[in-house]
């Protein structure tokens, strides 16, 4: 999702985000660290939690009549490494001009094409960690449903999936390695995508 997206949101409802709300100044989506959000429309949001990303799919399914959401791990995961069960969304191979781990902030979503997943997802690895459905357990698929696992019902985290631009190639090491943060995080390399219920 991006700014232009999650402002569109904003601009109508007058919702604030969880660190607006928390009157400390810091992480507010719109005060963007690489210059003013009038330049960074076609970059993904970020420093929104989980319950803001929530918050913005609620509002886009009641004013459109399409149902969004955000996707399941394992929807994420399948997106990304599409059909054949590939290593990064565009192979097995690691391709540091396949994706935003550069660390010097976001790019615009889409600004990697050769990095593209089989389904057409773009950014599926780098630029920013994206929340997810799910809780996180470490043993939920040992036991989880073949088809569409939905997670866990409980738990202390929730899970990120993607990677940022901030690390390098360590934070973008492999779509399938999950992380896991708090609901109520929101920094500069957490952003989300939906998905259509």
């Amino acid at each position: 999702m991006t700014n232009r997206q999650f402002k569109a949101f904003v601009d109508d409802t007058g919702y604030q985000t969880e660190r607006e709300l928390d009157g400390l100044g810091k992480s507010i989506w719109y005060k963007l660290r690489e210059g003013p959000l009038a330049e960074k429309l076609d970059h993904p949001v970020v420093c929104v939690t989980r319950k803001d990303a929530l918050a913005y799919c609620d509002w886009f399914s009641e004013k459109t009549g399409i149902e969004i959401g955000l996707p399941t791990e394992a929807q994420w995961e399948k997106a990304a490494r599409g059909y054949d069960g590939r290593l990064w969304p565009w192979g097995d191979e690691f391709g540091e001009d396949k994706c935003n781990i550069a660390g010097r902030g976001t790019t615009p979503v889409g600004s990697y094409p050769q990095g593209v997943s089989p389904y057409g997802l773009m950014d599926c690895a780098g630029n920013v960690w994206e929340w997810c459905h799910d809780w996180f357990a470490t043993d939920y698929y040992r036991d989880a449903a073949l088809r569409n696992p939905q997670g866990p019902d409980g738990g202390e985290y929730y899970v990120v999936r993607g990677g940022s631009w901030y690390r390098g190639r360590r934070s973008a090491c492999s779509v399938r390695a999950a992380a896991r943060f708090r609901h109520y995080i929101a920094c500069y390399t957490f952003g989300f995508r939906v998905v259509r219920l």
